[in-house]
């Protein structure tokens, strides 16, 4: 049995010792193929010619005849599986989900790495390891992540995404969203400026009430060169 992929050329070949030179007759699949020589050729294998090829060789003069059978099997040819999203930023302990997206054949199966090696075994496939749960993910799984789709005749590799964990927060900590930073922020701008509009008034008040005690001490003040309380009288 041999195993090629779809597209793919087949050379088969077929010896016999015979005095004189045999002659060769092929057939596959019941169906006889007027090629007469010890070499078949097939230039592009399609599903179709997946199946047992017979070699029958003769000796024309004898009559002796045998015979020799090959399994050939056709495979879909695989590209490249495309695997996604094509980045992760996490959280720490959060799950994260992988996307294969290959052919959907049920002979094709799906194989899941990490930094080229084999991803840990907390990681969940789905069913036909299309998808790839991490549950709570860590800081240890960081990496590169690849799938790759094979079948018996050929196999392909995906692209690879880079999945990085933020462990910045330790479990049970809330995360603020950026609406509560922005409203944070907010808050604490409006509490200054509060601030500073409490102090103005005050120190302006306070300045108003120096003044008024100043001018109502009783004094007045004189202009210059005259006397204060003193009134001029003419004689009588």
């Amino acid at each position: 049995m041999q195993d090629y992929v779809e597209g793919s050329p087949l050379t088969l070949f077929c010896h016999a010792e015979s005095d004189p030179p045999a002659q060769y007759t092929w057939s596959s699949n019941k169906t006889e193929n007027p090629e007469t020589r010890p070499q078949l050729s097939i230039s592009s294998l399609s599903f179709d010619h997946a199946g047992n090829y017979i070699c029958n060789a003769s000796n024309p003069e004898t009559g002796v005849f045998n015979s020799t059978t090959l399994e050939i099997r056709v495979w879909e040819k695989l590209f490249p599986p495309r695997l996604w999203p094509e980045e992760f930023f996490v959280k720490e302990h959060m799950n994260i989900t992988l996307n294969c997206t290959t052919s959907e054949h049920s002979s094709i199966t799906v194989s899941w790495f990490k930094d080229g090696k084999t991803v840990p075994t907390k990681a969940i496939p789905s069913k036909l390891n299309r998808t790839l749960t991490i549950p709570d993910i860590s800081k240890d799984d960081e990496g590169l992540y690849t799938c790759e789709a094979r079948n018996p005749g050929n196999s392909a590799m995906s692209n690879a995404i880079k999945v990085a964990v933020d462990s910045a927060s330790p479990p049970g900590t809330p995360v603020l969203s950026a609406g509560q930073i922005v409203g944070i922020v907010i808050g604490c701008l409006l509490g200054v400026a509060l601030i500073v509009v409490v102090l103005y008034f005050a120190l302006k008040s306070t300045g108003v009430g120096r003044m008024e005690s100043h001018s109502s001490n009783g004094n007045i003040p004189s202009a210059p060169g005259r006397n204060q309380g003193v009134t001029d009288t003419k004689p009588s």
